[in-house]
């Protein structure tokens, strides 16, 4: 077979199924599956404290970067690791008007902590949040088959109640949403990954208030 041939049998595999996580027993969760169960925790979470609707739009975009090519031949064939949180830090700044950039702090450090915000001057090679919205990344583009972003209509207002000059006020929101991102994240990729196991049981909180164990 030649390269080309194998190159073009290579894709028409990696399309059939576009991959998040792969179990061992080769169990695949599609990258769509994933966002979707990511979305709808992260928007549970988010509605105790009037955040549901950007929080599932952080949900539903934090790992479409997985949708490049060089993403899934990674998880299918092994090699580097792929820049996947920047993708949708990207797409949420330019969907959300206003408020955009302050949702893809969430994305951009879904894996890796909140990053620093850095000035507009920063250029592509520095780790700030300004700077990795300026990388030229590898071409996430399939995630449009999916996804419609014209099919959201997002307040450009926080549901905050603004201390002082809000700057504490907006920092605790972001943080809030940055929770139920990653907590949310990471529930749905242990329930697919450990299937029908799931998680322990575990004592309730007023169990353990009172000594009930």
């Amino acid at each position: 077979m030649t390269f080309i041939a194998s190159f073009f049998k290579e894709r028409r595999a990696m399309n059939k199924i576009l991959a998040a996580h792969i179990r061992d027993d080769g169990t695949v969760q599609t990258i769509l599956e994933h966002l979707l169960g990511t979305a709808n925790l992260s928007k549970k979470f988010g509605q105790v404290f009037g955040g549901g609707e950007h929080a599932y739009l952080c949900g539903l975009l934090h790992d479409i970067g997985k949708y490049s090519e060089k993403f899934q031949k990674r998880i299918y064939q092994g090699g580097n690791k792929v820049d996947h949180s920047t993708a949708g830090a990207v797409e949420i700044n330019k969907a959300v008007a206003q408020i955009g950039f302050l949702l893809s702090y969430c994305i951009a450090g879904h894996h890796t902590g909140l990053p620093d915000g850095g000035s507009f001057a920063d250029s592509a090679d520095e780790p700030t949040l300004n700077g990795r919205l300026k990388r030229v990344l590898e071409s996430y583009e399939h995630y449009r088959r999916d996804i419609n972003l014209e099919l959201f209509s997002i307040k450009p207002l926080l549901p905050i109640r603004p201390l002082g000059k809000a700057g504490f006020s907006v920092s605790f929101y972001i943080r809030m949403l940055f929770s139920c991102l990653v907590d949310s994240d990471f529930q749905d990729t242990e329930g697919f990954m450990e299937g029908d196991k799931g998680r322990g049981s575990f004592s309730l909180i007023d169990d353990l208030n009172h000594g009930e164990l």
